[in-house]
């Protein structure tokens, strides 16, 4: 070797970009100083002895694949996936493949609530729409549970005629356990469970209300049924970007934007949407800004609390 000085007494490794070959390979020239131990990992500098590689309740992504392959675990014992039946009823609805009538709407719920359901992990069933009749939505609701850990209705939760999910459930001889929650949007939410323990989630109708609903109650369960150290949404405090209003009766959880400023803060932007029905502006949603009951209003630059959507 010629060139630049080699240290002595602990390996180094130079990058081939930096060196240059003389004499047909048998004389490498360093065009840099080799520094002490340059580009050697420690045999196990990853980790110190004793040390937890993974814990428990923790779930498993590509990243900790790696991890458990290295460290020679083959097999790892895990929970199995729920089962979730997702089910959207109202005689409005029709098939995403079909041209709605008057008094008609495609069916969106069946594929947000199945998406979101995937990400949490479960393994979904996805059931054909259930029209506004107690007896269908009790027939398909009972032959769901026989499949089943979790059911995930929407629509029909709501205090009219047509709003026959609870009159099912308490024909089923289910328990139900909450009919309302002071929340916006989605009050009409319902839980409850059928005899032979199958859990069922009642969501309200429109679209955002059925995404909040679901990302709060239903996300909840179905990782906590598979041992996830921490099953609710991550929670963080952001700067608000603009004012907001509240609500005297509920906490508001509002869509919202995520970002960072120059300083690496973090940033809510509240989005401008039409209600629990405007699907549109939701599906650009990161996070769900909460603005606690009683709270009329809550000033641009304060700091609020926000839930990181999957």
């Amino acid at each position: 070797m010629t060139g630049a000085p080699v240290p002595t007494g602990a390996d180094s490794v130079q990058q081939v970009e930096l060196t240059h070959e003389l004499k047909d390979g048998t004389v490498v020239e360093l065009l840099e100083t080799v520094e002490l131990g340059k580009s050697i990992v420690k045999r196990g500098a990853e980790i110190k002895a004793g040390e937890v590689v993974l814990n428990a309740g923790t779930v498993i992504n590509a990243a900790m694949m790696a991890v458990l392959a290295a460290f020679g675990y083959a097999n790892v014992e895990v929970f199995r996936k729920p089962r979730a039946g997702i089910l959207a009823t109202g005689t409005e609805l029709v098939s995403v493949t079909q041209t709605p009538g008057q008094d008609q709407i495609r069916d969106s719920n069946n594929y947000s609530v199945s998406a979101y359901a995937a990400l949490a992990g479960a393994t979904v069933e996805r059931m054909p729409l259930t029209g506004d009749e107690t007896s269908l939505l009790k027939s398909q609701i009972a032959a769901a549970a026989e499949r089943c850990d979790v059911i995930v209705t929407s629509g029909g939760v709501s205090m009219g005629v047509y709003d026959v999910t609870k009159a099912a459930l308490k024909e089923l001889d289910a328990e139900i356990f909450f009919e309302r929650v002071a929340l916006r949007p989605g009050k009409p939410t319902v839980f409850a469970r059928l005899p032979n323990g199958t859990l069922v989630f009642g969501l309200p109708g429109n679209p955002v209300s059925v995404a909040v609903t679901f990302n709060l109650f239903a996300r909840t369960a179905l990782l906590a049924m598979q041992g996830a150290a921490d099953p609710t949404l991550k929670r963080e405090t952001a700067a608000l970007a603009r004012s907001v209003k509240g609500t005297t009766d509920r906490d508001s959880y509002l869509p919202a934007q995520l970002t960072t400023n120059d300083d690496a803060e973090l940033i809510a932007f509240p989005l401008k949407w039409g209600g629990s029905s405007d699907f549109v502006a939701f599906a650009l949603t990161t996070a769900l800004l909460v603005v606690p009951a009683n709270v009329k209003s809550i000033e641009a630059g304060s700091l609020v609390t926000v839930l990181r959507l999957p």
